[in-house]
């Protein structure tokens, strides 16, 4: 029996309710790495959302099936390929575009976002094989702006008002979002205060010019800096140790077994024991210079080429897993943020198999 929206379901949210929210919490990684789209891809943002499918990737039959079970917001974790800006039903990526436009359906990618708050996809794989003292390979940085301006001290708490009011300021660099301190009296003796705001990149003009409409004085002091933040325990992949060292040929069993696998390509043993493990749940070629720097002995990913393993061989074990054996989990940890903010709106598990590569077995 296939699971259907109800059609009585009366939700006043909208496509880009979902895509602000999802945004906000997980913001998007910049991953030059990535070659397909993230995040919105295509639809309408001001549809309202009738039903949300969950899938790991977007093909035409997961797009059926989301027309089928009345839902117009398909909600992905892998990018989807978009070769050129002609979209034509050439290639696959074009072709659900398509049938996406052709059925009023929204298509928003997650991909490795979770990642960015240190519970993502790679933490998931690093407690399965039961990793412990885990932090990034690579360190999240954000990119803000520090702004800083002179005030007389009675226009202060109005001036401070009027930026959080306005949803300029960020927390990232101050618990409060800004930091005030006394200055020296200004010309007739008036008391000023020096306020320093953290601005996110993207609100640097707006946060400009709404300091020079709150601003009392005629002519407004200010400087801007631009800061670079590393997030505390947030990033790309992670690294870990192994609660007791393993011989690497047992190692290769353990992961095996605990991830449960069919199989599992790997570099060839080496003679030494695994202590050291680096995880990442996707495509982790772009983070084989880190692991090689870190003294890492050995690296869980998917995606890796014949020329990575020949680099490799010597420096480290290397185990590549199935795409979407990395991947599994993501469709329930989706449903799950979202439900915490929307839970009047159908969500469905994706029942299209999506998985292309297939193996024979004798």
């Amino acid at each position: 029996m296939i699971t259907k929206v109800r059609e009585s379901s009366n939700s006043s949210t909208i496509v880009s309710d979902i895509v602000n929210y999802l945004e906000q919490t997980v913001p998007p990684l910049v991953d030059t790495a990535i070659k397909g789209r993230l995040g919105f891809i295509v639809g309408n943002l001001l549809d309202t959302v009738r039903g949300i499918l969950v899938c790991v990737n977007v093909t035409e039959k997961v797009l059926d099936e989301a027309v089928e079970k009345g839902c117009n917001l398909v909600i992905a974790n892998h990018p989807l390929y978009i070769r050129s800006l002609a979209i034509t039903p050439a290639y696959h990526g074009e072709r659900c575009i398509i049938k996406a436009i052709k059925h009023n359906l929204s298509i928003y990618v997650i991909h490795n976002n979770f990642d960015g708050l240190g519970d993502g996809m790679s933490n998931r794989f690093a407690g399965l094989i039961g990793l412990v003292d885990l932090y990034p390979i690579v360190w999240n940085k954000e990119e803000i702006y520090k702004l800083t301006t002179i005030v007389p001290a009675h226009a202060e708490q109005s001036i401070i008002a009027s930026f959080y009011q306005s949803g300029v300021v960020t927390v990232t660099g101050n618990p409060a979002g800004h930091i005030s301190m006394a200055a020296n009296s200004g010309g007739d003796g008036m008391q000023e205060k020096i306020i320093t705001f953290f601005i996110p990149i993207y609100f640097k003009e707006k946060a400009i010019q709404l300091l020079l409409h709150v601003h009392p004085y005629e002519k407004v002091i200010y400087y801007v800096e631009p800061l670079e933040i590393i997030s505390k325990n947030t990033g790309r992949g992670v690294i870990g140790k192994l609660p007791i060292e393993l011989p690497a040929k047992y190692f290769l069993k353990y992961v095996k077994t605990k991830l449960g696998l069919m199989r599992l390509k790997h570099t060839c043993e080496i003679d030494f024991t695994v202590k050291t493990v680096a995880v990442y749940a996707g495509v982790g070629d772009f983070l084989l210079e880190k692991v090689y720097n870190k003294g890492i002995d050995a690296f869980i990913t998917a995606g890796l080429q014949y020329d990575h393993f020949l680099e490799a061989k010597g420096r480290l074990l290397i185990l590549n897993v199935d795409r979407h054996a990395a991947w599994v989990g993501a469709k329930k940890r989706i449903i799950a943020l979202i439900l915490k903010e929307f839970n009047n709106i159908t969500m469905l598990h994706c029942e299209t198999v999506t998985n292309p590569i297939h193996y024979i077995n004798d």
